[in-house]
């Protein structure tokens, strides 16, 4: 039963619980303890973050595609194709590391903008002030950078087949 105020002495089984707390509960036991809210934004977070792969790895390739003469020049003068990869995902690793720390703080300092906005626009609505989860904004980041290394992977196996003979062919 849902009581507002002051309950007193419960019965032995019982629990006392606020409206919101009591309406959530219902809300859950309703939907098979499914919150379907958190299985929609996981679901188009994973559709996000592979789309991401897509776009990234589809960049390397034309970037490795456009370098390719340079790469075989290297492998010329008697670069090993390990000099090659790690070179090439150095700079995979140097843009990920980019990428992601701006991701993280632009992320950030939406937040604190659109907290700003709505204590602007509603005063009245409660709002909490804006905390720094240090373990989500390190996630955050590490995911970006994840990211990045596992999209540039295909393109750099690509760039390192190429023969050294190709830097002398006419383009």
């Amino acid at each position: 039963m849902a009581v507002r105020g002051e309950v007193g002495r419960l019965p032995e089984g019982a629990k006392a619980q606020s409206p919101e707390g009591f309406a959530a509960e219902r809300l859950t036991h309703v939907q098979n303890r499914v919150d379907s809210l958190s299985v929609m934004l996981l679901l188009f977070a994973g559709v996000a973050l592979f789309v991401s792969v897509l776009v990234i790895a589809n960049t390397f390739s034309i970037l490795f595609a456009q370098r390719l003469r340079d790469v075989a020049l290297l492998r010329c003068i008697g670069a090993t194709r390990r000099q090659v990869v790690r070179s090439v995902r150095r700079e995979a690793a140097a843009v990920g590391v980019l990428a992601s720390l701006t991701g993280t703080l632009v992320g950030v300092g939406l937040g604190y903008g659109l907290i700003a906005l709505i204590d602007a626009l509603a005063p009245t609505v409660p709002m909490g002030a804006a905390e720094l989860p240090t373990l989500w904004l390190l996630g955050g980041f590490a995911v970006g950078l994840m990211v990045t290394m596992v999209a540039s992977w295909l393109p750099t196996r690509r760039v390192v087949r190429v023969s050294p003979l190709a830097a002398l062919r006419p383009d």
